[in-house]
């Protein structure tokens, strides 16, 4: 099933943003996506393909907050968005390995989370799989085991069953708890592993790429050699889910249909959320201040200068409203997941985070979600 059929909310909301770089104070002051003020949802950003700046043309609302010294007081429609949900920085940690992909889940079946981590090796191709431990101090690795899979592919689910511990997925191997360790078994060729799917019902499906831009849901059995099992077509849409995320490469994501600057970033995800907001849509935005080198202007080939980068979570509704920004990220993102590795019973989100320098560590930064107060 191609993703334009998955997730036609999605696909919107893909259509409706970009990477975004004028003005993204006014933007994160009125909690509202740059659409909201400008004819471009991307004002002023560079196409990296076509390296054309989107234009920055106000429309009506644009147009009057600018000329009512950025304020909307006394606009006729009521644009002050109810923000709904609301994330507060708790806690960072430190890796002095190379992170990629994380996830948290119960893969042991003593209804603890573990933090489960895919590695990029120091050197060589492969990556290495970790499994840790939250011990009220530091994250514990109870177990570590190097595989040949790509370290950017990786998905933790209940997908052998919902009674079952939760099993891990990377391209060419499954892991499993056997009431003693993890046992790994390989799969015959490589299979593009770009998400999972929490279903209504409650049952967990890991999402494939297939041929060209469809994609297929599977079941997980341990037992056998060929693992993936029960193949489906993708799930469809709200009606079927209940969380959804997307994790994967930029190639990989744009082949099943994601635009240039969504896939950017790597993740993308949908989750139905039932205080206050019913859907919200979480992913990775950059923000460029960037030039056209002026010894390549107007020839064939352009090239950019990059003068800064800077980067946000973004928490979106349906609509394309920006119901939450995460604080201005220095460092480049490389995952998110919706769950707390520490174990408290606290709920939020999780950020890997990657330094511009090659020799610094990785950080996992943890974002608590601050539910609304009810009467």
């Amino acid at each position: 099933m191609p993703f334009r059929r998955l997730f036609p909310t999605l696909v919107l909301f893909v259509g409706l943003t970009g990477i975004a770089s004028a003005k993204p104070e006014y933007a994160r002051k009125e909690q509202r996506a740059c659409a909201f003020c400008h004819v471009s949802p991307s004002p002023g950003a560079i196409d990296l393909l076509t390296k054309m700046r989107s234009t920055t043309e106000r429309n009506n609302r644009g147009t009057y907050y600018e000329k009512h010294n950025y304020t909307f007081d006394g606009y006729k429609v009521d644009v002050k968005a109810r923000v709904t949900l609301n994330f507060q920085y708790r806690w960072m940690q430190e890796f002095s390995d190379m992170p990629r992909r994380i996830a948290v889940a119960d893969v042991t079946g003593d209804g603890k989370p573990r933090l489960i981590t895919l590695n990029e090796p120091k050197t060589g191709k492969g990556s290495i799989l970790k499994v840790q431990k939250w011990n009220g101090k530091a994250f514990i690795t109870e177990f570590e085991e190097a595989n040949t899979s790509a370290p950017e592919r990786l998905q933790v689910g209940k997908f052998a069953g919902k009674d079952q511990p939760a099993v891990i997925v990377t391209e060419s191997r499954m892991w499993h708890w056997n009431g003693k360790t993890f046992l790994a078994k390989s799969i015959p060729r490589a299979r593009t592993i770009i998400g999972v799917a929490r279903m209504k019902t409650g049952e967990e499906r890991v999402l494939v790429g297939e041929c060209g831009s469809d994609i297929r849901s599977y079941r997980v059995n341990p037992k056998l050699d060929e693992w993936l099992v029960e193949p489906a077509p993708a799930p469809n849409g709200s009606k079927d889910v209940r969380w959804l995320a997307l994790h994967g490469t930029q190639e990989a994501l744009m082949q099943i249909g994601l635009n240039e600057g969504i896939s950017e970033g790597g993740v993308l995800g949908f989750w139905e959320f039932e205080l206050g907001t019913k859907l919200v849509i979480y992913h990775i935005r950059t923000d460029r201040d960037a030039d056209v080198d002026p010894k390549t202007q107007g020839t064939k080939n352009p090239k950019l200068i990059i003068k800064s980068e800077s980067f946000f979570i973004m928490v979106t509704d349906s609509n394309g409203v920006d119901v939450w920004m995460s604080p201005r990220l220095e460092m480049r993102p490389l995952d998110v997941v919706l769950d707390n590795a520490q174990g408290n019973g606290k709920v939020g989100m999780l950020i890997l985070l990657k330094e511009s320098a090659k020799d610094k560590p990785r950080r996992i930064g943890f974002f608590e979600l601050i539910l609304p107060e009810t009467s």
